[in-house]
């Protein structure tokens, strides 16, 4: 008998525990985390542009405080840009009023034609063009023979000698490439001529776009002395609170009791009381998880450092990267497999979430053994703003004089075999006799780069060994992740990101502390034991509503579905 009293002594000294703080009323839940609340509260500025703040952020802040693709960068020279589909943007304006920015493009704020050779494209997802006092105009390059009508003007770049300004929006034609830039709506006469005079001045006053982000969840935050942020798990703006509830739609709601206090007891005695009688206890929460020590660990080769997620290899597991990132060490030289071609990793970086290769085979060396394409895996990566493709053609049977930008490259000897080579920067008109080469690889390489080999400032082979730019979407969820303590990674068995924690994997985050404590007391409790019923409802009950186990923070959910 004295047994079995013993036996049930530790559950009957909790209830006691828990029936004093539930009438005492002794304070608990004012020392939840914060750190949301903190860390989104330092306003972007840089330059003329400053006191902004969501749905924009600064590069330098966490994902969680800017609504994604709304990211501000200052450079070195105190110049605020915005990059939009790829492209560089100035930002010259910014009213959060009438959620209106003014931009102009970056390459062209420093010359009178484009220096990157792509449309000018929005994502409509996120802007509409503010006003319909613009029109589209097109830079036509590398027509083959004067087009009478347009206005032209000399750009000296890009290689180009001379540049066509048409109104609208228009294609290459028979010329190599057409940009379209956005103008104020004055620059074009009723007989579709552009006047070309100031026009790089008129250019650079940029045009306007709307943000399509709701500001009426911020407004209500602000209004409540929250600060908005973006919440991953359900695609959403949300409201940081300094005080519980720390995730909410606004700051307005309190978690206190009839006399202020949390409803929480206190949970030190609450901790003290569970630690000294459940000797069993689980070890989880003591010993880190195998997994969140591995993906703690960087890569780590050559001049490529501090490496994580989405990339593993050598010393970090598969667990710790998405598949199709996996990177290599050889000789000191980093490695990446994209569909089954080898490229050397030149930089990543990860918080641009971009990196640039070159091929292996073509390294200090264009006469590759075998005639393989550059073939991008797109399910992964998209290329890189600024990036042209560079196409060598081996075997030619006819002489390169009458096509012009058909260039000499080294010979080479392949299998015994010496055959010439040749290379072109830019897309040729079409030739039948570019039929009669034996085999053409195609290269990606940077604009600025192809414009210097172009003008004979670098070789070939410079040029391809300076690689070409990629970037990848991974999961935003990571950021979460990372700012809850955990380590990013990958659930191969499902397929879908996960985070490891030092006690156990999550599926976004990790909980805090107290968090994890109740979690796992309510999740060993016996169901089938009313005192454990009693335990279950008493922390739903009292705890619910305070930020511990507030149901809208990524910190309290796994202690609800545990208990519940």
């Amino acid at each position: 008998m004295n047994s079995q009293f013993l036996s049930w002594f530790p559950l009957f000294s909790i209830l006691v525990i828990l029936e004093i703080s539930v009438f005492v009323r002794i304070p608990l839940c004012s020392s939840n985390p914060d750190m949301f609340y903190e860390t989104c509260g330092t306003a972007f500025s840089c330059g003329s542009i400053s006191g902004i703040g969501y749905p924009f952020r600064g590069n330098g802040s966490p994902e969680y405080c800017g609504y994604p693709g709304l990211v501000l960068y200052c450079n070195q020279d105190n110049i605020t840009t915005i990059e939009i589909v790829g492209m560089a943007y100035r930002v010259l304006d910014i009213d959060q009023t009438t959620q209106i920015m003014r931009i102009a493009r970056e390459d062209l704020m420093e010359s009178r034609c484009p220096q990157v050779l792509v449309n000018t494209t929005l994502d409509y997802t996120l802007f509409d063009y503010a006003s319909t006092n613009y029109m589209n105009v097109t830079f036509i390059f590398g027509c083959p023979v004067s087009i009478p009508g347009p206005s032209s003007l000399t750009c000296g770049s890009n290689g180009y000698s001379s540049v066509y300004l048409l109104p609208g929006a228009q294609g290459p034609g028979s010329c190599n490439v057409s940009v379209v830039v956005p103008a104020p709506l004055v620059q074009a006469d009723l007989g579709g001529t552009l006047n070309t005079t100031n026009l790089d001045q008129i250019v650079q006053e940029g045009f306007q776009v709307k943000w399509k982000v709701d500001g009426k969840a911020c407004s209500d935050c602000t209004a409540s002395s929250g600060r908005c942020g973006y919440n991953f798990s359900t695609n959403q703006s949300t409201c940081y609170c300094s005080e519980p509830p720390y995730l909410s739609n606004t700051c307005l709601a309190t978690a206190t009791g009839p006399s202020g206090s949390s409803a929480c007891p206190s949970f030190h005695l609450f901790l003290l009381a569970i630690l000294s009688i459940f000797m069993n206890f689980p070890t989880s929460l003591s010993a880190d998880d195998m997994r969140y020590t591995n993906c703690t660990q960087e890569f780590v080769c050559g001049r490529i450092t501090r490496i994580k997620y989405p990339f593993w290899g050598l010393n970090r597991a598969d667990y710790c990267g998405q598949p199709g990132f996996e990177l290599e060490c050889q000789d000191n030289v980093p490695l990446i497999t994209v569909m089954s071609e080898k490229y050397i990793v030149l930089e990543i970086n990860l918080q641009l979430q971009s990196l640039i290769l070159a091929r292996q085979d073509l390294w200090n060396d264009t006469c590759p053994a075998h005639f393989v394409n550059t073939t991008i895996d797109f399910t992964l990566f998209t290329n890189a703003f600024g990036v042209r493709n560079l196409t060598l053609y081996y075997g030619c049977t006819f002489s390169i004089g009458p096509i012009p930008g058909f260039l000499n490259a080294s010979d080479c000897n392949i299998n015994n075999t010496d055959i010439n080579a040749f290379y072109i920067t830019r897309n040729l008109p079409i030739d039948p006799r570019l039929g009669r080469c034996n085999s053409t690889v195609i290269v990606p390489i940077f604009e600025r780069t192809a414009q210097a080999l172009d003008a004979n400032r670098t070789t070939l082979g410079l040029a391809i060994d300076g690689g070409f730019g990629l970037q990848w979407d991974a999961s935003d969820e990571c950021s979460m992740c990372l700012a809850s303590g955990g380590e990013c990674g990958h659930n191969r068995t499902e397929n879908r990101f996960t985070c490891f924690c030092n006690d156990q994997p999550r599926r976004k985050t990790c909980s805090d502390r107290p968090d994890s404590f109740l979690a796992s007391l309510a999740a060993n409790l016996p169901f089938g034991n009313k005192y454990g019923s009693f335990m279950r409802q008493f922390i739903n009950t009292n705890c619910r509503e305070s930020g511990i186990l507030d149901p809208y923070s990524s910190l309290g959910a796994s202690a609800l579905r545990a208990i519940e």
